[in-house]
This record gives C-alpha cells, sequence and structure tokens, in this order.
C-alpha cells in the first residue's frame, strides 16, 4: 500500500482514504471528481476515481471506476482505466480524459461521466505531514490515542490525535472502515462550529496510514458521565444547572441553528474540565439536515432515543430534545442509568407507548417539567432547545436573586442579632 500511495499523495486531487458517504458533500455538480483508495484489502489496496454524473443528491449520483497500475511486458509501468488509454503517469492519465472529453464509464455511453473538475482537499482533510505524534496516552479499539502538535499557519498547536491503523484482516475491515467514516464525518460537520462548549476538531488526515484524527487537547478533562459517579452526593444544584445542563443546552442550540443533528447525546459524549467546563463531543453519528432515516443497521445509544427513533429510525432537532431530556434526568441522578432494570425491548416498548421515568430525587420543579417538555410523545410538542435554555436561564436568576435575597436577611438577622446583644449587655451595665 506504501509504494502506491506514495505515487498518488501529491496528486492535487487525491483524498487518500475519504468514505464514500462523503462523496455526496464534495462532488456538488455533475463532472466533478477525485481519486481515493478503496478499503477494500490492505494487501492489494484499489484506486478509485470517483465521479458525479447525476444532480440528484443520492448515493447512485456518485459513480466509482477502478484505476490501474501495472508493469507491462517492456517493463514500463503505467496507468489506465480502460484498455484502450494508457499513460505513464496518474496524472497524464487524468489529463488525457479531459482534454479529449471522453467518458470514464463507457457502459453508461453518456456525457455525464466525463472528468469535467477535479476536486481537492477541503480545509478539514489535513495533511499527514502536519501532523507530528508524539506521546500515547491511551487506547481506544482499533486506536492509538496520542498528544501531539499540528502545524496550522506556521505555528505548531499541542492537541490529541487518534490514530486509526488499516487492519490486515480483511473481517476487521468493516469496522474500520465505518470508524474512519465517523470521523470524517465528525471531521467536516465541526470544522465550521466554534463554541465554548463544543470540543474544536481541527481535521482529519486520511491521505494515507494511520488515518488521524485530530482535536483540541483538554486537560484533565474526563467525561461529564465519570465526573457524575465520582463526585455523586458533593455536586451543588447551582453547579448542575449552570455548568452542565446550561452549558450543554447552548452547545445543542448551536448545533442546530447551524442544521445538525447530533443523534448521541449523553453525559458520556460531554467532558468536562477541573474549571467546570462541559463540552459536547463525539459527533460520529451526527447528520446536517433536517430529517436523518437511518437506512441500515447501526449501533445506536437505545436507552436516549425519542419514540420516533425507535419505531422509525426517525431523527431530528426534537429528537434531540427527548436525548437532552434523558441527559438532565442522568445530571439529577448522579449518572444513573436512564430505565435501569429494564432491557431494551422494555424500554423501547415503554417509550413508544408514552411512558416516561419518574422524577430524580432532589431534581427542582422548573427542571423536571422541562424534562418533561422534552419527552413530549409528539415532536412538535416538545420545545426547542432555544426553548430549553431560556428555562434554564430564567431558574437561574431566580435562585440567584432568592440566593441574594435570603442573604440579606441572614445579614440583617445577624446585625439585628449583634444590636440585641449589645441592648442586653449596656442593660446590664445600667443597672445600680
Amino acid at each position: 500500500m506504501a509504494a502506491l500511495v506514495e505515487q498518488v499523495e501529491n496528486y492535487p486531487f487525491y483524498h487518500g482514504f475519504i468514505p464514500r458517504e462523503e462523496l455526496l458533500y464534495l462532488l456538488e455538480k455533475v463532472g466533478d471528481f477525485l481519486i481515493r483508495i478503496a478499503l477494500r484489502k490492505r494487501q492489494n489496496p484499489s484506486l478509485v476515481l470517483s465521479i458525479r454524473t447525476q444532480r440528484e443528491n443520492i448515493d447512485e449520483s456518485i459513480r466509482h471506476i477502478m484505476i490501474h497500475h501495472r508493469r507491462g511486458e517492456d517493463g514500463i509501468e503505467r496507468w489506465l482505466i480502460h484498455e484502450k488509454r494508457l499513460c505513464a503517469t496518474l496524472s497524464d492519465l487524468i489529463d488525457c480524459y479531459i482534454a479529449h472529453g471522453e467518458p470514464v464509464n463507457p457502459e453508461l455511453q453518456i456525457k455525464t461521466s466525463i472528468l469535467l473538475r477535479g476536486i481537492r482537499k477541503q480545509s478539514w482533510e489535513l495533511d499527514n505531514d502536519s501532523v507530528t505524534v508524539e506521546t500515547v496516552i491511551g487506547h481506544a479499539p482499533r486506536a492509538v490515542i496520542s498528544e501531539g502538535r499540528i502545524l496550522i499557519d506556521g505555528t505548531w498547536r499541542t492537541v490529541i490525535i487518534k490514530a486509526i491503523e488499516i487492519p490486515l484482516s480483511i473481517n476487521e475491515m468493516d469496522e474500520t472502515r465505518e470508524q474512519i467514516k465517523a470521523a470524517a464525518n465528525e471531521a467536516r460537520i465541526l470544522s465550521n462550529f466554534e463554541h465554548t462548549n463544543i470540543i474544536k476538531t481541527y481535521g482529519i488526515a486520511l491521505l494515507r496510514e494511520p488515518v488521524l484524527f485530530v482535536s483540541e487537547t483538554i486537560a484533565n478533562a474526563p467525561t461529564l458521565y465519570t465526573t457524575l459517579r465520582r463526585r455523586r452526593g458533593s455536586i451543588s444544584d447551582v453547579e448542575k444547572v449552570e455548568s452542565m445542563c446550561l452549558a450543554c443546552a447552548r452547545a445543542v442550540d448551536y448545533i442546530h441553528s447551524r442544521k445538525c443533528i447530533h443523534r448521541c447525546i449523553g453525559s458520556r459524549n460531554v467532558l468536562y474540565t477541573a474549571d467546570k467546563l462541559a463540552k459536547l463531543c463525539e459527533f460520529g453519528l451526527a447528520r446536517t439536515g433536517g430529517v436523518y432515516v437511518l437506512k441500515k443497521s447501526q449501533r445506536v445509544p437505545l436507552r436516549w432515543m425519542a419514540p420516533e427513533s425507535l419505531a422509525a429510525c426517525t431523527f431530528t432537532t426534537k429528537s434531540d430534545v427527548f436525548s437532552f431530556g434523558i441527559f438532565l434526568f442522568e445530571v439529577f441522578t448522579e449518572g444513573k442509568e436512564p430505565y435501569k432494570g429494564l432491557s431494551s425491548v422494555q424500554v423501547k416498548r415503554m417509550v413508544t407507548c408514552g411512558s416516561r421515568m419518574e422524577r430524580p430525587r432532589k431534581c427542582p420543579d422548573e427542571i423536571f417539567a422541562l424534562m418533561q417538555k422534552c419527552w413530549e410523545q409528539n415532536p412538535e410538542e416538545r420545545c426547542t432547545m432555544s426553548d430549553a435554555v431560556a428555562v434554564i436561564e430564567r431558574y437561574l436568576r431566580e435562585i440567584s436573586s432568592e440566593t441574594g435575597r435570603l442573604r440579606k436577611e441572614k445579614r440583617h438577622e445577624e446585625k439585628e442579632s449583634g444590636r440585641d446583644e449589645l441592648d442586653a449587655k449596656n442593660a446590664v451595665l445600667d443597672e445600680p
């Protein structure tokens, strides 16, 4: 694989291991094309030319044609798509098809398979050479997590790098393909996001193995779920509401304003620093657009899902709102599993039939009312995340003013008590 990549890595329209699912976003017009490596067998990688042949934004609008590279009887290496045209380099081959206006897919026999515009890497597609892996800090399934640096505008920045290796075994290839697909999806979506409560992602390096997913480094930041469990019984209501619930609500409201559905909101997918800063992360399942319908089997967080998602695999911003209600439940039970004691089948039946969890102990009335609004059976009757932010902010103002009032009353009582003690003392001194 390394030998093939070395020959094509500097070609301007080469995108490495870019997943097929990203092509609908990159190839916008008929005739747009790029070159990529298909993840089939590590020992025998396939170079593929992908081209948009239809305007419709469906998978069938993108065609994929194998590019062959072989040595002839004369000992000279040549590049070809079909036997009728052989060239010394990949660049010559593509230039030749563009110059002659020949369809790269003769089976179609239509002009829409003519190469018109090569698509270069996007800002979130990083050069592997711009990323330096330094110290290993952990491991994930089929990946290594390290601290490192990335070169941006001439400046090296400290980052966290998730390195995804291409497996030797074909049996492991499907899982690796899904992992790269999720990472590329996250890199594309987050590249345009800038919010205090959302983890910053610099992008993903796909040109050669290992694939490198690069995000900001956050010191001493376990997941919020871990924090809730570790500090059980010692977290104030104000911290729960302001630093956890409001921060997450603002993050989700922000992504909804950018036409993004998270699909995986939960305390396990929020980082929480020692300075009480929450950051929403894990956008691998996120999708852009108003509605997303899951078309094939996928591992999903069932206990956080809305009834319409469980029943019809339909996801919208309102299904995110339902999940946010479950997140509120997690915070005020300090990490308790939703629907604890019930099987997945029982949870699905309970939620789709309209039953909900009981109010957590010590949960404020206003927050439980918000939970219930998030859990409405009809998505249209649920609040928006902007509504949720407003409710939480109003509650914080109320308890802040109430706390201030109580403090003022306490100071007044202490002052009056001090005066009474002084009067009593003076009275004793005045006695004959």
